[in-house]
């Protein structure tokens, strides 16, 4: 740059390469300090169709994508989850931008819950984008795994990790061309939730969580 100083177009150009590297260098180190310590879970029962919700309103509220079409099918008398809010966020967050990433060509999203036979809680977030090839299928929760021309590789490592760390499973299923299907399993046993470490000091009580009324949860909309 120095060299080039006298020419005014070329110090602007180098000068914007250098700041979008660092940015994009910040991303990386961000993200790597997320997966490394993505902060202890301050797990609360939370009514799941309130969680979702909220979700779904944040990411439309910073959508520009009008080919887009985003659906929620969530019935309101689910069992509450015993969750970390903000971290559930997060994964919903990232897997409903890689949903609509994943449709250039525009399509439709849905993301849907219901209970289970064993009373656990199955969110799942569905597209119809471009699928995950099968020789891929076996490498997307991999840190630094991306397909995407700016990916970081993190996003779905450290979901998978976060679900983990709530005692519950991440599942994937997907075709070529036709879409792909993230689900979230949750316990909703306290029996389950106290053998798992998670939940020493929760209300064995969870009923006030269901629907759209929660305890501490969904009072809490700063």
């Amino acid at each position: 740059m120095v060299r080039q100083a006298d020419d005014p177009a070329k110090v602007t150009r180098n000068g914007k390469i250098i700041y979008d590297e660092v940015m994009r260098l910040e991303k990386i180190v961000n993200g790597l300090l997320a997966f490394s310590r993505p902060g202890v879970p301050r797990f609360e029962w939370c009514s799941v169709s309130e969680t979702v919700q909220d979700c779904i309103e944040r990411i439309l509220g910073g959508l520009d994508r009008s080919n887009v079409e985003v659906g929620v099918d969530c019935a309101d008398d689910l069992p509450a989850v015993y969750i970390d809010r903000a971290q559930v966020y997060q994964v919903l967050d990232n897997l409903m931008r890689n949903a609509i990433d994943a449709m250039p060509d525009g399509g439709w999203v849905r993301i849907s819950a219901r209970a289970g036979a064993a009373g656990e809680v199955t969110i799942e977030v569905t597209d119809t984008g471009c699928g995950i090839p099968p020789e891929n299928m076996d490498a997307v929760f991999k840190t630094f795994f991306t397909t995407k021309p700016t990916g970081m590789g993190l996003g779905l490592a450290l979901s998978k990790k976060i679900i983990h760390d709530h005692g519950a499973e991440m599942l994937v299923t997907s075709r070529v061309d036709e879409g792909t299907t993230f689900t979230l399993v949750f316990p909703t046993d306290y029996g389950q939730l106290r053998a798992a470490g998670l939940a020493e000091d929760a209300v064995t009580d969870n009923s006030s969580a269901k629907g759209g009324r929660t305890h501490a949860c969904g009072a809490d909309r700063r």
